[in-house]
């Protein structure tokens, strides 16, 4: 499986990054990291997130920061 992020997610955490890399851009590269990592992670073990009311969308809440990330299945079928 691969994750990638809903387009809801996408615009979010771009305006999260934008807004921390024009204060903190050390925290800008550690929160793109942590999020990546999720990600990353979420299509080896998918059953770490749980499922939302969206179809083939899972949510993944990142405790140390306030941020919500969704990403949506990807079977070997639909990323050819």
């Amino acid at each position: 499986m691969r994750a990638r992020f809903t387009s809801q997610a996408r615009f979010e955490f771009e305006r999260i990054f934008s807004y921390l890399e024009e204060h903190n851009e050390t925290a800008a590269t550690a929160v793109d990291g942590l999020i990546e990592d999720r990600i990353a992670r979420l299509a080896d073990f998918p059953s770490m997130a749980p499922d939302t009311d969206e179809l083939g969308v899972q949510e993944s809440v990142i405790v140390r920061y306030p941020y919500i990330h969704c990403a949506s299945k990807v079977t070997s079928r639909e990323s050819d």
